[in-house]
């Protein structure tokens, strides 16, 4: 690129620049190089999910000089968001799909095995449900994320592989049937609900067993990424077993107020949590 006139840099995913962020890649910190090597190229970073500490790591580590800032509300009040405890969790996510007869729906699991079984089970039980994973081949997740699309199938019960440019606008809900291991990737899934508008739930179940195992894929990580990962999940963990409105815990973390609480906001306002 040293012989062309570079007009602009893009970045896309610019969180990963930074060790605060919840995808952080070190391969992306050579990405500092842009402004020695280019000096004159105005650069533009995107992200959907970036807290101030991480606004602000990105600006320094780009070296960008009075950069402009858009930055658009991350609330989305036809989402309603709901935590059950996750004890026969099957039966309880049963029950809420009967709700939703005929709608479409994703259900975040964590493993393989848990997204090819749950869609199985899904299907003897009369959903129109495929599991989706990276252990397929390619032509067959696209086959089925088509399937999908398309509503030929109502459910596709999927780990995070699932979703990257899922522009379905009729999804009436998400379900993570496991915990998330941050609230900037439940905020990215959970949002892949209700983006024609209309109402939507957002419905994760919860057990202190799955917060358990993400320690333990977190002692495996290298030692400077643990410390970040466990300041994660404790995030996740409070959001989960708090009592106080999700919606405004949530918006809080990326540093954005709740400006008006919907009808229909989340399951800690409507049965809120009585002093003893």
């Amino acid at each position: 690129l040293d012989g062309v006139d570079v007009g602009l840099f893009a970045i896309d995913e610019a969180h990963c620049i930074s060790e605060w962020g919840h995808d952080f890649r070190p391969e992306y910190r050579a990405l500092s190089a842009l402004r020695l090597r280019f000096p004159s190229a105005p650069i533009a970073t995107f992200t959907a999910t970036a807290t101030m500490g991480v606004q602000s790591d990105i600006r320094m580590q780009l070296a960008l000089r009075d950069p402009l800032i858009v930055q658009g509300s991350l609330d989305r009040p036809n989402i309603r968001y709901q935590v059950r405890p996750k004890r026969d969790s099957y039966r309880s996510l049963m029950e809420f799909i009967g709700t939703k007869p005929g709608k479409s729906g994703i259900i975040y699991v964590q493993s393989r095995a848990t997204a090819d079984g749950t869609a199985e089970r899904l299907r003897r039980d009369g959903v129109r449900a495929l599991s989706y994973h990276a252990g397929m081949a390619g032509e067959e997740r696209g086959a089925r994320q088509d399937s999908f699309l398309t509503g030929e199938v109502e459910v596709m019960v999927a780990t995070i592989a699932f979703g990257m440019g899922i522009d379905k606008p009729d999804i009436r809900f998400v379900v993570h049937l496991d915990l998330p291991k941050n609230l900037e990737g439940y905020y990215q899934e959970s949002g892949r609900a209700g983006r024609d508008g209309q109402a939507a739930d957002a419905v994760l179940f919860y057990s202190n067993g799955d917060a358990m195992k993400h320690e333990h894929f977190i002692q495996e990580k290298p030692e400077a990424e643990q410390h970040m990962a466990r300041l994660q999940l404790g995030k996740m963990v409070g959001w989960a077993k708090g009592r106080a409105c999700r919606r405004e815990t949530l918006l809080g973390y990326f540093d954005e107020a709740l400006v008006a609480r919907p009808e229909s906001c989340c399951d800690a306002c409507e049965a809120p949590a009585v002093e003893e």
